[in-house]
């Protein structure tokens, strides 16, 4: 009834012509959904069987670790991997995620296979039907599929953390360590690069001294203003001279490239953008998964936080950039976007004067000098 009850109320609202075509293509829609849904299940579940067959054709446990999506998380939870190998060292160890993020789960070399999943129905089916013999499911209760909206039920794991306080519990490896029922991992992540990433990398011609930026993350309020970007760009170019490398899904900056500016923001695969900021003197960004890159390949960053959601001084790093010793995290009284220019440039300048072989005392004209820029553009 409920379904005749929406299609008499879409005639309604729309018209008979309008509202027959809008459930036309809502049906098709969900027809398309549900073949897709249909054959990733059959792909996962065949995995999910090959794996099973070798466990007990070696005599090795069978244990899946599972974190869907997304960038930054999974980078941030590669401590689990070494946190549940040195609890099961001679299991088989694999990780369900969607086909996206496998480049980064397979440089885990804790981890000895993969499953991957369009969404995170098809990981719930997976973890109700097949044969594990240990799940570390570091999803947070009552999590639902953006997809499909089926929320994600589980019994294990520590269930007071929700999506409304886990940031409550610590960082983001320590909460998730937590509802998963492991301890409260704090140890940071590493990313060991592959060397032919490094090869491809060299493709975009970029000089030794570059500071990489990322501006846009998945959330608005979590950016900065697209205006002060453009400040600190023109201001670190004409102290230093360094080249400021945009990476991300798209830039919102509309400047040229130039020898002052590279936007690769769409051009690079997640691993080649690590490599960019392994390569780069300083990493500067939002809160998002670049963030937990810079963390993983150990370049000194510095991250803009403000609130988000109901979480107020949330730090969602673990290791160098949770301590102070690999980042400066520059907070908010709001969202991100309210920090003041002249903050990021006082901690630009307290980072690259002496990796440059700045004297210290030429910090005061350094930040006079980058003041002076900003004034000139507004």
């Amino acid at each position: 009834m409920g379904m005749v009850s929406d299609i008499l109320d879409t005639l309604r609202s729309r018209g008979l012509l309008r509202g027959g075509w809008f459930i036309v293509g809502r049906l098709r829609h969900r027809t398309l959904h549900s073949a897709w849904l249909a054959l990733d299940l059959c792909r996962a579940f065949w995995r999910g069987f090959r794996y099973l067959r070798e466990s007990r054709r070696s005599g090795r446990r069978l244990v899946c670790i599972t974190l869907i999506e997304h960038m930054g998380d999974i980078v941030a939870c590669e401590p689990v991997a070494r946190q549940v190998r040195g609890e099961e060292q001679d299991a088989l160890i694999v990780w369900c995620a969607k086909s996206d993020y496998v480049q980064i789960i397979a440089l885990f070399p804790e981890i000895d296979g993969f499953i991957p999943v369009r969404c995170l129905t098809s990981w719930i089916a997976l973890r109700r039907w097949a044969r594990f013999d240990r799940i570390v499911d570091l999803h947070i209760n009552g999590r639902t599929c953006l997809t499909c909206r089926i929320p994600l039920r589980k019994h294990e794991g520590d269930l007071r953390i929700s999506l409304e306080n886990y940031y409550h519990h610590g960082s983001l490896l320590a909460s998730f360590s937590l509802s998963a029922g492991l301890p409260a991992l704090v140890a940071g992540p590493v990313l060991r690069i592959p060397d032919e990433v490094a090869q491809r990398v060299n493709r975009f011609g970029l000089p030794d001294r570059t500071v990489v930026i990322h501006c846009c993350s998945n959330e608005s309020c979590r950016d900065w203003e697209a205006s002060h970007w453009r400040q600190l760009i023109d201001a670190l170019h004409g102290r230093y001279g360094v080249t400021i490398v945009e990476i991300g899904a798209r830039s919102t900056l509309e400047r040229p490239d130039s020898t002052k500016y590279r936007n690769l923001c769409g051009k690079c695969s997640i691993l080649e953008s690590a490599e960019l900021i392994k390569r780069a003197l300083l990493f500067v960004g939002v809160d998002s998964g670049p963030a937990h890159l810079a963390n993983a390949v150990a370049t000194f960053g510095v991250i803009l936080l403000g609130d988000y959601l109901s979480f107020r001084h949330y730090t969602p790093y673990s290791g160098a950039y949770a301590d102070g010793s690999g980042a400066v995290l520059l907070r908010a009284h709001g969202e991100a976007s309210f920090i003041q220019a002249a903050e990021v440039i006082d901690a630009v300048a307290g980072r690259l004067a002496p990796i440059l072989g700045q004297e210290k005392t030429s910090n005061d004209f350094w930040r006079t000098t980058l003041r002076n820029t900003l004034r000139t553009n507004i």
